[in-house]
């Protein structure tokens, strides 16, 4: 199966209008509004252990790939351990992915900025997060890695000791996992708002609907990524062995795994990183381009 880039999507020229070059990206995401959000880290400060933190926000033509818009946003200057960018509701949330338990002073890695680069609320999530996906309705699936989940940097009780977290916008538990997850791998949610996560060492797809889940067994083990097609596949990477490699899986009602080939004209970029919301896909090749696509029938 194949699926073709018609171009690469210019994010560095949006990126060097304000002032910044790639060197200073931390991360690029997929929010639930469908924008892209990229976080930079810049004038690093040893002493106070705080660097300057920016958020670019891009709107863009998904069936073409086009930047149609951007704004900059700076959050001002924070302690340096933020990794994760996107949009909650109408709040910019950026997440610190390490956490050191230090009692009542343990920093709250989970911090909310109005669109003006304002501080409006922040909580803690933990330490060892390996992926947060704010969802439509303001609430935060939270996936964790091993340190997160058994505990490092003094959390004797760690708070991602589930695996896997639903929290609100304020920082309430709203569900999680009771499964033995000894690394969450990866997670996302499909187009209807439902919560998908992959974990290790069952190496299992599971779906949750409001607290009640329908496990799957992709035949894929150690995939970091999947994403969800329009028409109800999930492309999924090849895991250990074949960790640049792409699969279209059918779950439902038999089981079945198709490689997918991604393509630029006749060029067949080799990929270096991919991120993905619902449908939405990014991905980087390496020559710094990036491709941006929504699946949508893929049978």
């Amino acid at each position: 199966m194949e699926y073709v880039f018609h171009s690469a999507t210019d994010y560095k020229s949006v990126i060097s209008k304000y002032g910044h070059g790639i060197s200073e990206i931390i991360s690029i995401r997929i929010g639930s509004d469908a924008r892209i959000y990229i976080l930079l880290e810049h004038s690093h400060n040893d002493e106070k252990n705080t660097n300057l933190y920016t958020a670019i926000v891009m709107d863009v033509d998904w069936d073409t790939g086009v930047i149609t818009s951007d704004r900059c946003c700076e959050l001002g200057e924070l302690i340096s351990n933020f990794y994760k960018l996107q949009n909650c509701g109408d709040q910019l949330l950026i997440v610190g992915t390490r956490c050191t338990y230090r009692g009542e002073n343990t920093t709250k890695n989970a911090m909310f900025f109005d669109m003006n680069g304002h501080l409006t609320h922040a909580f803690c999530m933990g330490d060892g997060i390996s992926r947060v996906v704010a969802r439509k309705d303001h609430t935060i699936l939270a996936s964790y890695f091993d340190e997160g989940i058994f505990g490092n940097l003094g959390w004797d009780d760690p708070i991602g000791s589930p695996g896997v977290i639903i929290w609100s916008d304020q920082g309430q538990k709203i569900w999680e996992s009771d499964r033995d997850i000894i690394d969450c791998y990866a997670a996302n949610v499909d187009d209807d708002g439902n919560a998908w996560y992959y974990y290790y060492d069952e190496f299992l797809l599971v779906k949750n609907v409001s607290g009640v889940e329908t496990e799957y067994d992709p035949g894929i083990e150690g995939a970091h990524f999947f994403l969800f097609t329009e028409d109800g596949h999930v492309i999924m990477n090849g895991g250990y062995d074949a960790g640049s490699f792409l699969y279209v899986l059918t779950l439902e009602p038999s089981p079945s795994k198709e490689e997918l080939k991604l393509y630029c004209g006749e060029e067949k970029p080799i990929f270096t990183s991919m991120t993905s919301y619902a449908s939405y896909g990014l991905f980087f090749d390496n020559k710094n381009r990036m491709f941006l696509t929504r699946f949508t029938r893929m049978s």
